[in-house]
């Protein structure tokens, strides 16, 4: 969160309808942010009493009834894995890959024909379309994902390889992008944090996944499959063998939806603006 970030936070505020004897304000803040120095200036100055500030992932845990779990966020712009343990942040670790990165990688080898002349940005637009709409993560690398054609705008007609389709699962599971894959990546994060044995089987056992990266099919089953697999790996002589992976069917919304919950549960007689 840049300087420029608090600012554009403070002008969106500014201009909302916020009367504090009627209205309280509840801002979910990425927790990669939580720790930025222009963001924690802005807290230390507000003596604002009816704007209320969260992490993220405490609220999208807290939609689920947890107070501590694993939130796996993966979106357009930032990805990141946090440990929430009773109802605090701590410790968030930023994943290297988002879906700029992606749709980077599928202009790559996608090498789509425009039959028009299209800015850049709508070819990102357009790119980040086809990625979401025909990417695929298959269960094991083995398994072949066959060319489709392509439905979408001056694209249409076009064909999008298995390999194209495969880009989300061979950057996310494959260490195509990245250091670590996101399995991988989620585990070591739990495994650094504590050597308390009873947390770490906490955290397993309620790895929520949010986001929009995490909606493709197949994200879910695949992330499940390798995360067990891991840890049954890693922790032979251990008991640490359970895993729980939480993926609701509206996980896109999973943020505004524990913040419109936790709101209305705390901010009694008040209308709430997220």
């Amino acid at each position: 969160l840049t300087q420029g970030g608090v600012s554009r936070l403070k002008n969106l505020i500014s201009k909302s309808y916020f009367d504090s004897s009627t209205h309280r304000l509840l801002v979910a803040v990425p927790d990669i942010f939580l720790k930025d120095e222009p963001y924690v200036n802005y807290l230390s100055n507000l003596s604002d009493t009816d704007q209320t500030h969260l992490p993220a992932s405490l609220l999208a845990l807290y939609r689920e009834g947890l107070e501590t779990g694993v939130v796996v966020n993966l979106g357009h712009r930032l990805s990141y894995v946090s440990l929430v343990i009773n109802n605090k942040v701590t410790l968030t670790r930023k994943f290297d890959i988002d879906g700029i990165q992606l749709d980077e990688k599928l202009i790559t080898i996608g090498n789509f024909k425009s039959i028009i002349e299209i800015s850049r940005d709508f070819e990102n637009y357009l790119y980040k379309y086809i990625r979401e709409k025909h990417c695929y993560i298959p269960l094991s690398d083995s398994e072949e994902i066959p060319s489709t054609m392509v439905t979408v705008g001056c694209y249409s007609g076009q064909t999008i390889s298995g390999s194209a389709r495969k880009v989300v699962a061979d950057s996310f599971f494959n260490n195509y992008l990245s250091k670590e894959n996101i399995v991988q990546f989620t585990y070591n994060t739990i495994m650094m944090h504590t050597t308390d044995i009873s947390t770490k089987q906490i955290l397993l056992k309620n790895i929520l996944l949010i986001g929009g990266n995490t909606l493709y099919p197949g994200f879910v089953e695949r992330f499940t499959k390798d995360m067990q697999e891991l840890v049954k790996k890693r922790q032979r002589d251990s008991y640490l063998h359970d895993v729980g992976i939480i993926a609701p069917q509206d996980r896109i919304d999973q943020i505004w939806k524990g913040a419109s919950l936790w709101g209305s549960l705390y901010f009694e007689k008040k209308n709430i603006i997220l």
